[in-house]
């Protein structure tokens, strides 16, 4: 490792250990609502997804989008409905399948949620520049997709975080 590759590490640690950006990155205030409830991540991911689509999405494009397994869109579904955040409606072509559409109340919060973030975003990287921050989300894109498809060797073969602590599920 180069002591620029080791500086750069070192400095990206430090930085996501700043409590800041661990609340702006875990969403530690803008979620709190939801974890009340008791969803998931991936449920909450599922109300933005929804948001974007205006003809509603099946069970099993749900699953084959975002590469889940139709468990865990089922229990997902299930848990949101029961908070009002979406409905299902049977599809008019095909009565035995139901289209999963995003309710009044879960766009408002995925609206609420996306003012927090854009306000924590304006904040977090208010130090930069317009051409810095450009320049960073350029870097990290590039970072991004060197590791899209988790092959990195020395990744895969770690058994354990960083930090010591056993990996969570999604973090595999």
């Amino acid at each position: 490792m180069s002591k620029e590759s080791q500086d750069l590490f070192r400095i990206f640690m430090k930085i996501i250990r700043k409590p800041n950006v661990a609340k702006a990155v875990h969403g530690i205030n803008d979620g709190r609502r939801i974890r009340q409830d008791g969803s998931q991540r991936g449920a909450r991911g599922l109300l933005f997804f929804l948001n974007d689509k205006s003809n509603g999405l099946t069970n099993s494009e749900i699953a084959e989008t975002l590469d889940i397994k139709p468990s865990s869109v089922t229990a997902m579904v299930k848990q949101l409905e029961q908070e009002d955040l979406i409905f299902r409606v049977s599809d008019e072509q095909d009565k035995r399948i139901n289209r999963i559409y995003i309710s009044d109340e879960g766009r408002k919060m995925v609206s609420e949620r996306i003012n927090i973030m854009d306000t924590a975003s304006e904040e977090l990287f208010s130090s930069l520049t317009i051409e810095e921050q450009s320049e960073l989300l350029r870097l990290l894109k590039k970072l991004d997709a060197a590791n899209a498809d988790g092959s990195n060797e020395f990744f895969s073969m770690c058994k354990s975080s960083i930090f010591g602590a056993p990996l969570q599920k999604d973090e595999k």
